[in-house]
């Protein structure tokens, strides 16, 4: 009983100290626009999200520095869609809608940007009729959903040479694996093997051999 009355205590002593820490705390809009933005993502003191461009009629990747977002404003697009982006240090994926050859899907991309007023951008995942998407990145692997054999798997690749990223497999079963999570050699995804979704994961330190569980 004593323990209990000690511990009520010292939360009712602390109370006002939360109560005043939370009326400080300010919000603020990091770049106020009338436009959609969606899908956020941070790294540091840099964030990105989606935003939707009224005047274009498509997504598009912003990136700004969160203490000086109006000076650090760089915008990842073209004439189609980019969306759901994903960020490391200076490393931004993101998913890309690309026509070609009367052709149409997603694809991968990924921008350096250590040089913000010159980005470079790579091609890390573009196969033809293929739908890749909701990519993650950790270090130098970038890991996403690939719709290749009919149904949703897991793919990733190695870009410590951004411009020839080496693909691997992380989960191609049966049914669908979708939205992957990534830290270190860890990759996670939601999957309906079983006909519901559960969680699974794999060890992808042996990138030609995934243990997974």
């Amino acid at each position: 009983m004593k323990s209990i009355i000690y511990s009520v205590t010292i939360l009712m002593l602390l109370i006002p100290d939360l109560v005043q820490a939370s009326d400080t705390e300010q919000e603020f809009a990091l770049l106020p626009v009338t436009d959609n933005q969606e899908m956020p993502d941070v790294y540091g003191n840099t964030a990105v999200w989606q935003q939707f461009s009224i005047d274009q009629g498509d997504y598009n990747i912003i990136i700004v520095d969160i203490n000086n977002p109006a000076d650090t404003l760089i915008i990842l697009g073209d004439a189609s869609d980019q969306t759901n982006p994903a960020i490391f240090e200076n490393y931004v994926v993101w998913q890309d809608y690309v026509s070609w050859q009367g052709s149409a899907d997603w694809d991968i991309h990924m921008a350096d940007i250590s040089d913000r007023n010159n980005p470079q951008t790579y091609v890390i995942s573009d196969i033809i009729d293929d739908d890749e998407q909701n990519p993650a990145i950790h270090g130098n692997i970038v890991v996403w959903q690939d719709n290749y054999f009919g149904d949703w798997d897991i793919y990733g690749a190695d870009i410590t040479n951004p411009a020839v990223p080496i693909e691997f497999f992380v989960s191609a079963s049966e049914f669908n694996q979708q939205n992957p999570a990534l830290y270190r050699n860890t990759v996670i995804w939601q999957d309906n093997y079983f006909g519901d979704w559960d969680i699974y994961s794999a060890d992808i330190w042996m990138r030609n051999r995934p243990v997974e569980y």
